[in-house]
């Protein structure tokens, strides 16, 4: 019978629980991950285990977790039952497959694979020496796996585009303009955005109002609210976002910042060729990228806005800042042509 799957240098080698047995002898650091994994094993006794053990540590929202959790549970069941601790490439790959065949879109399959991957990096740091299987995903199957249709995620709207938005919302879709001004000037995500209600304004010394809250990891927040988004949201009752009588929720916030980005683009305030992905999150990089390209404005002071404790993220993802070669280096072939 084999007992267990030990993967040197990246082949996969069956070996018997004897084999296994004498490997572990003369390799402590294998050993040693072995016990590990095996009283991680025996402290699970229910998903909810799982949730605690595995994701607790990390600084993820209530609805993350749940999308970690759900996808082991996924995992697991289509493994029939093993432990995580016997997912293989192969396993990997044969679930992406099982997903399309279920219908699930490519960007579902994408997401489901970025909480397995997190999911399994978690397991490789409670059990040292166990080898995770995404970190021998080749790179054409890793493009299977994350592969999605979505457009650029980096991209931000301009400088020149927000002067264009902002006027024509204002006089064509007030409900719309109000939201896109509140994201735009505070850097608010989503789920922060419809957990705010007017009683977390308050006045400052200065008489500027503030915001207050608590954002992505159980951090706090204070973000000022300037005039004009105050009027813009004046109409909107008991909470910061309201559609007439009903607070947003997060899929209905995204719902009028997407539908409002296609007005704009059949306008022609925007141009469709730019295969914006509209989003609250949009709005979130635009404002990183127009804070970013102020004169005098260090990405320091654009992170701390947008309340990143790595530098490394908003540079990575909450600024959108391609450089073309060739306008920047015109000058200076010019000189040198001189």
């Amino acid at each position: 019978m084999r007992d267990v799957a030990i993967r040197p240098n990246n082949q996969t080698v069956e070996l018997t629980a004897d084999e296994v047995r004498e490997y572990l002898k003369y390799n402590p650091a294998a050993a040693e991950g072995w016990r590990a994994a095996l009283r991680f094993m025996a402290s699970i006794k229910s998903w909810a285990d799982i949730e605690r053990e595995v994701f607790g540590g990390l600084a993820l929202s209530a609805r993350t977790r749940e999308a970690y959790v759900a996808a082991a549970r996924d995992l697991f069941a289509f493994m029939d039952g093993q432990t995580p601790y016997q997912t293989t490439v192969g396993h990997l790959e044969l679930f992406a497959d099982h997903l399309a065949k279920r219908g699930a879109k490519q960007a579902t399959i994408a997401a489901r694979m970025y909480a397995l991957k997190k999911y399994m990096a978690r397991l490789a740091q409670l059990s040292p020496g166990w080898i995770d299987p995404f970190s021998m995903v080749s790179v054409k199957l890793h493009r299977k796996l994350f592969k999605t249709k979505a457009p650029r995620c980096k991209t931000a709207l301009s400088a020149d585009e927000l002067h264009r938005v902002l006027p024509w919302l204002r006089e064509n879709d007030g409900e719309a303009y109000g939201i896109y001004m509140l994201l735009l000037t505070t850097g608010l995500r989503a789920s922060e955005a419809t957990a705010a209600r007017w009683s977390d304004v308050q006045e400052g010394d200065d008489g500027a109002m503030w915001l207050t809250g608590r954002g992505k990891g159980g951090k706090d927040f204070a973000l000022e609210l300037l005039p004009e988004v105050l009027a813009g949201l004046k109409r909107r009752g008991e909470y910061i976002i309201m559609r007439g009588a009903e607070a947003h929720n997060r899929q209905s916030l995204h719902y009028v910042v997407a539908q409002a980005g296609k007005r704009l683009e059949a306008a022609g305030i925007v141009s469709a060729g730019r295969r914006l992905a509209w989003s609250p999150h949009l709005l979130r990089r635009s404002l990183g990228t127009y804070l970013a390209k102020l004169p005098g404005t260090s990405l320091k002071a654009v992170a701390g806005i947008l309340r990143h404790s790595n530098i490394a993220t908003t540079a990575a993802h909450y600024v959108d800042d391609v450089l073309r070669v060739g306008l920047a280096l015109a000058g200076l072939f010019g000189e040198v042509a001189a």
